[in-house]
């Protein structure tokens, strides 16, 4: 029922139905034959999953702090919604970590579990294995949520890795030319003698294990979104 209240009127004030919307972009992009032959296209994509896992979390913790009348700050039920970090007081709004907002939420659950338990048939409290992993994998690789987003950071071997053309050879290039190799793109430049002095190859997987693992975890968080807005706040 969430999606069709204006924003300001959900239970979680619109996060969740916005990561819903990041999420249906993304999804129509990965599918998008034309679209995806575009270089670097798998950057814009994996920008709007990692945004969505975000907002499904920032969903998740304001949904369980005001059902539960959970204060986000001790004895200041009116404060607004955040976490303390490390570096101090962050309210969601300018938090970006999903390390942080995957450990806050963890914790949170665990927390309240017991209360959690009156309110449905869904114990909240065992988080897989493998989402772990693969948040801890987006985290180490974009922690400040700028890794998809811009095409320099402060890490230039993982910027290296993001691009659809790498570095390569001649004979690497023609080595994959093969009557049975798929279609392949390549740029060559040459110096007044037309010899090949540069090669750049397009990767037709980049990121394969971080887009797995972005993929996996937007997924994961889309569905225990629902079941939290299902059980805890009757579909609002």
């Amino acid at each position: 029922m969430y999606p069709f209240l204006p924003l300001d009127r959900q239970y979680d004030s619109g996060f969740g139905a916005t990561a819903d919307a990041f999420k249906a972009a993304a999804d129509l992009l990965f599918n998008d034959e034309n679209f995806s032959r575009s270089p670097n296209s798998h950057l814009a994509s994996l920008f709007l999953l990692r945004h969505s896992i975000e907002l499904y979390l920032k969903s998740i913790i304001i949904v369980i702090h005001r059902r539960l009348t959970v204060p986000y700050r001790a004895d200041d039920i009116a404060a607004e919604p955040g976490i303390q970090t490390a570096s101090g007081w962050k309210p969601l709004d300018r938090l970006h970590s999903l390390g942080i907002l995957y450990g806050y939420l963890k914790d949170l659950v665990r927390q309240q579990s017991s209360r959690l338990s009156t309110l449905g048939n869904t114990d909240w409290s065992t988080f897989p294995d493998d989402l772990d992993k693969h948040i801890a994998l987006i985290h180490a690789a974009d922690e400040r949520g700028t890794y998809f987003r811009y095409p320099a950071t402060r890490e230039p071997a993982d910027d290296r890795e993001k691009s659809s053309f790498k570095r390569s050879t001649l004979a690497s290039v023609f080595k994959h030319l093969g009557p049975d190799d798929p279609p392949s793109r390549a740029l060559f430049i040459l110096d007044d003698d037309d010899n090949v002095t540069e090669a750049f190859s397009r990767d037709p997987t980049p990121l394969t294990d971080l887009q797995a693992a972005v993929i996996y975890a937007a997924e994961w968080l889309e569905g225990v979104h629902l079941g939290i807005h299902i059980e805890l706040t009757a579909g609002f």
